[in-house]
């Protein structure tokens, strides 16, 4: 007799989190809040309030699935900024993980002294971009003249003031404009979307309770499925 699979929808979810040495990335975690379902429109709109000074833009591709929604939504908690090479090679600084905002600003002044090939990372530029779409019609980076590194930077608008993102474009524009480097800044919007067929403007639970100096739990409430 065969066995039916009925497909399962994770209501709640309940994530422990350890943190590297990335202290900042603590401070991001506090001022998260409940993610609301955009679409492409939101985002771009937000993106123009928000001054955006860089013309190449992404949301992640995806599906109601809930482990797609959880894992896309995760994106946003770990590599932040990711650097490649236009070979399609991530480079990482001293070769390793990182997410320290001094290492960043050497991405852009002293890279070629701090930055090298990933250890142990194998996924090419185009292994990203093969789980993104393009903002808009004009936010593809495909339309740019060629340079020599991409910067893929992750944010989302439930990780905090729409002011903090607006610092933070404008610290990374500053260092663009004092580096000798020919490279592009790419944005990718992680915030769930509703071409996933999920309910434009509804929101999802998320509460984040810091444990400790370097833990902290991640609960993520129901998905707002269309």
């Amino acid at each position: 007799m065969p066995i039916i699979m009925k497909p399962i929808i994770i209501y709640c979810l309940l994530i422990m989190i350890t943190f590297s040495s990335c202290s900042f990335a603590v401070k991001k975690m506090v001022g998260l809040k409940s993610p609301k379902v955009q679409t492409k429109e939101s985002v771009t709109d937000y993106l123009k309030k928000a001054h955006c000074p860089f013309n190449y833009g992404y949301i992640l591709k995806g599906t109601s699935d809930s482990l797609t929604v959880f894992t896309n939504i995760m994106k946003g908690f770990g590599d932040v900024e990711l650097l490649f090479g236009n070979d399609g090679i991530r480079y990482c600084y001293k070769g390793t993980e990182t997410c320290s905002g001094v290492q960043l600003r050497k991405a852009f002044l002293e890279f070629h002294s701090n930055y090298f090939p990933c250890i142990g990372d194998t996924n090419s530029l185009d292994s990203y971009l093969s789980i993104l779409e393009p903002l808009n019609s004009g936010s593809d980076m495909a339309l740019e003249e060629p340079v020599d590194y991409y910067m893929l930077v992750y944010w989302s608008r439930f990780s905090g003031s729409r002011k903090r993102l607006q610092n933070d474009f404008e610290w990374m524009n500053d260092l663009k404009a004092e580096s000798d480097l020919k490279l592009s800044i790419v944005l990718v919007n992680v915030d769930m979307q509703a071409d996933w067929g999920l309910k434009a403007g509804k929101k999802m639970k998320m509460k984040f309770r810091l444990l400790g100096k370097r833990s902290g739990s991640l609960e993520f409430g129901e998905i707002p499925q269309s």
